[in-house]
């Protein structure tokens, strides 16, 4: 009896070894790759479902306008859209009614047309409850002035305060913090 035990455990453990090692090796010459990635993005909504608990009071009056696909085949890559194009987008946001419009979108400076630029620059101003996408990098002492001893003479902070209602308020450091 110990025999058969010992002899059917022993089965079992070099079976699935064997099995693991061709699942492994099948998955790296990439034959079930298509069928992984469909199984992922079939089942990602709801395992996250799953994983994370709504908030008790969701917030009714949040709108997320994307990027989608029709878009993309259209106009191309969002990158590449003139710049009037998102200022009219923020233009028809705040005429109906935003109340703070973020914009994920890091635009390439690379990419310059001056008179898109500028339609893009008024429609932000404008409005005044833009928040655009930025990019944090290790400071450069050669294009960066040392910390502020004090604020600048004329100075009116309270200008570029923002009021986000029924959110954290932000309030802008007038110091810049170098790494150690």
């Amino acid at each position: 009896m110990l025999k058969t035990w010992f002899g059917s455990i022993l089965k079992g453990a070099v079976s699935g070894i064997i099995g693991s090692f061709v699942v492994f090796v099948l998955l790296n010459i990439g034959l079930f790759k298509p069928f992984f990635y469909r199984f992922e993005a079939a089942t990602y909504d709801w395992r996250m479902r799953k994983i994370i608990t709504p908030p008790p009071n969701p917030i009714d009056s949040l709108i997320i306008v994307s990027v989608d696909g029709r878009s993309l085949n259209k106009l191309g890559a969002f990158y590449q859209w003139p710049r009037t194009l998102w200022g009219q987008a923020i233009d028809i946001l705040n005429e109906g009614g935003a109340r703070l419009v973020g914009v994920d979108v890091l635009f390439d400076k690379s990419q310059r047309f001056p008179q898109e630029d500028s339609l893009l620059v008024e429609a932000v101003s404008r409005h005044g409850n833009v928040f655009n996408a930025m990019v944090l990098t290790d400071s450069d002492p050669d294009n960066f002035l040392p910390p502020m001893a004090a604020e600048p003479g004329g100075l009116i902070a309270e200008r570029f305060y923002q009021q986000i209602p029924d959110l954290t308020y932000r309030i802008p450091a007038f110091d810049r913090m170098e790494p150690d």
